[in-house]
């Protein structure tokens, strides 16, 4: 791919988890107390969203989550 379009790709990404896995809704699941390192916690968000699992790890590392 080219260099120049690799930054739409990119943004394109961006966009789209965020329109599927919109903030407001994932930072409430995530205050339940749902644990990221669980398989099924993250099967279940997944179902949820509707979304594969790279897009949800995706999405929640864009939250730049404090530890």
């Amino acid at each position: 791919m080219k260099e120049d379009t690799k930054w739409m790709e990119n943004e394109a990404n961006v966009f789209a988890v965020c329109l599927l896995i919109p903030e407001k809704l994932i930072m409430e699941d995530l205050k339940k107390g749902f644990d990221l390192g669980d398989d099924k916690t993250m099967r279940d968000l997944c179902k949820k969203y509707d979304v594969p699992l790279n897009a949800l790890a995706f999405r929640i590392s864009l939250l730049n989550l404090k530890k």
